[in-house]
């Protein structure tokens, strides 16, 4: 009898593990627009097998979505939330929230190029990334009429939040309160750039070279 059990086990654990029935066959991918489709499937696919019983399998009840799914958030800065879902018997389900953003966050960059003489010369540079709600930089992008916002920093990576996400909402709440006023509306000007100085200041300046301070 005990070997009947065993010989039903192992057939039962083959039935289950060993056969093509729960074998992930198809990914599916949906909302991603910045982050390749084939990128999302070949890090979900490296990532879903696991060792069971010596062998490395590719099965939809062992895989570990809910990881998966956090790694590939760090992975890349575009996406703000992924959900992961299993659809049996053989297929994943991937739903990507990209992160939006219409204002750009810039810091000066240096480099060090070699002139004559064998002398140094260190030169500055200007580098841009998108900005999310969540004070989120996420992608690195050239000014091409966006409102700009910098707080004299230079360290700003992907991925890393930059500025609190009240404080940038109130400052946009400040560059549309400018935007729509009188003055700005009759002389046909708009905030092209704003300067984090404290959580208290900010300096605005518009696309004719003025220069707005709020305290």
């Amino acid at each position: 009898a005990g070997v009947v059990c065993c010989i039903l086990f192992l057939g039962m654990l083959y039935g289950v593990f060993f056969t093509s029935v729960f074998q992930i066959k198809d990914i599916e991918i949906q909302g991603n627009q910045k982050v390749a489709t084939d990128d999302i499937r070949n890090f979900v696919e490296e990532r879903i097998p696991k060792r069971f019983m010596f062998f490395d399998i590719n099965h939809l009840l062992l895989a570990d979505v809910g990881t998966v799914g956090e790694e590939l958030e760090s992975a890349y800065p575009e996406i703000e939330l992924v959900a992961i879902d299993k659809a049996f018997p053989d297929k994943v389900q991937v739903v990507v929230k990209e992160r939006q953003g219409s204002v750009l966050w810039c810091q000066s960059r240096s480099y060090t190029i070699e002139v004559e003489d064998e002398e140094e010369e260190s030169r500055l540079f200007r580098q841009c990334f998108v900005l999310d709600s969540n004070g989120i930089v996420f992608e690195e992008k050239e000014p091409e009429g966006e409102i700009v916002i910098s707080d004299g920093g230079n360290s700003a990576r992907l991925g890393e939040q930059v500025i609190d996400p009240g404080l940038l909402a109130s400052i946009l709440a400040f560059q549309r309160e400018l935007d729509s006023s009188g003055i700005f509306q009759e002389g046909g000007l708009r905030v092209s750039s704003l300067v984090v100085i404290t959580e208290d200041r900010v300096n605005a300046e518009t696309t004719e070279g003025w220069k707005i301070y709020r305290n």
